[in-house]
């Protein structure tokens, strides 16, 4: 070989030395990135995980083909099938006033938000309020996001008969949704705290 074949085969030797540690390491990132998507995708389709609450005791939150799940006391707080009673319950308010115009709701009972992005569609650029005695609750709403694209609404913490006594606006909605598990909150039948909420109207 002459010095111009020599190194030009030197060249090609070095460029092989620094290519392949390269290679593989790319071949590496793609390996890991392809099992990271399948895990993603395996998520996707179910996961579970429960939540510790001083408030309503275990929270189970489950996944199933990319719809998520909230319960408490094996009763569901947010699903599919409450988000259809939510989107059936606002429609009927509009049908019933259809002259109301709605740029403020006060909801009791947050739950995982489920319901706010239903609240939002219905009564668009609507200011939301939440009353939520489970600081436990409020946290798995912020992590699950079900209220997005919509804002997170403002969030009163505490027990809605000591709560609603001390809210000095008014609202255009007010919704109930108060839940022990199955158990509907004793103050829906509470004629004193039923009057309190007519005066935030």
């Amino acid at each position: 070989l002459d010095k111009r074949q020599s190194e030009k085969l030197e060249g090609v030797f070095f460029l092989q030395i620094q290519v392949r540690p390269f290679l593989s390491f790319v071949s590496a990132v793609v390996i890991s990135h392809r099992s990271w998507e399948i895990f993603l995708t395996m998520k996707w389709f179910s996961e579970r995980y429960i939540y510790k609450s001083s408030r309503n005791g275990d929270i189970l939150v489950r996944r199933s083909l990319g719809v998520w799940r909230v319960s408490v006391d094996n009763c569901g707080q947010t699903t599919s099938y409450t988000r259809a009673m939510c989107v059936d319950a606002m429609k009927r308010v509009s049908c019933m006033r259809p002259d109301l115009t709605v740029s403020s709701v006060l909801t009791l009972g947050l739950g995982a938000a489920g319901d706010i992005r239903t609240l939002h569609k219905q009564f668009p650029n609507c200011i939301i309020t939440a009353i939520e005695y489970d600081p436990e609750m409020v946290m798995l709403a912020k992590k699950l996001k079900l209220y997005k694209p919509f804002p997170f609404p403002e969030i009163l913490l505490g027990d809605a008969s000591e709560v609603v006594p001390h809210i000095k606006k008014t609202f255009d909605l007010i919704t109930f949704d108060l839940f022990l598990g199955a158990e509907p909150s004793p103050l829906m039948h509470d004629p004193e705290f039923i009057t309190k909420l007519k005066g935030l109207l």
